[in-house]
């Protein structure tokens, strides 16, 4: 069974932290080790999410916990601001899984290859760590389209005065 992320994006307004909406982020331990230090073995990248829940929760995310709190753990929030760093950290334990995969793809072509056969990377090796990460990004949209696109908050009508902005999440197994 894999663990999965509950990512919910709120806004400060008025000193009240208020509920946006909930990002639908695909299943990537890479990035979840750049939130959380050590989770699904994720050891030595320098985490960027705060440990534990806010004390402030919007009243809508803060039900949402309280819906499976038996079933969460790693619970932490990063804000707008920061998301730049984890697209780095991102990048960077990607280029680890790149590499890692290149080097077992050859010792197991070393180890049953046949007599000439000559060793060639699959096609979603063979393209290069930036096309290899651009792909990987694509399918964690959600999370680096804040970022990125920006269009989840700041095409959409919230109240002019907004204070903040910050993405609070979870994982369960």
């Amino acid at each position: 069974m894999g663990t999965d992320i509950h990512c919910y994006v709120e806004y400060l307004y008025s000193n009240d932290w208020r509920y946006y909406t909930k990002l639908d982020i695909h299943r990537s331990y890479a990035l979840f080790g750049c939130l959380v230090d050590g989770l699904r073995g994720w050891k030595g990248f320098a985490p960027i999410g705060k440990r534990d829940l806010p004390g402030n929760l919007s009243v809508s995310v803060n039900d949402f916990y309280n819906w499976g709190k038996g079933d969460f753990h790693s619970c932490g929030f990063i804000y707008y601001q920061e998301l730049p760093t984890i697209k780095s950290a991102y990048k960077k334990a990607m280029k680890v899984v790149y590499d890692n995969d290149v080097e077992s793809y050859k010792s197991t072509f070393e180890k049953w290859k046949k007599p000439d056969e000559e060793f060639v990377l699959p096609d979603y090796l063979s393209c290069g760590f930036d096309a290899y990460l651009k792909d990987k990004i694509k399918k964690h949209n959600a999370f680096f389209d804040i970022e990125f696109y920006g269009y989840y908050i700041l095409d959409e009508e919230l109240p002019n005065g907004v204070q903040d902005i910050r993405l609070v999440f979870w994982f369960d197994n």
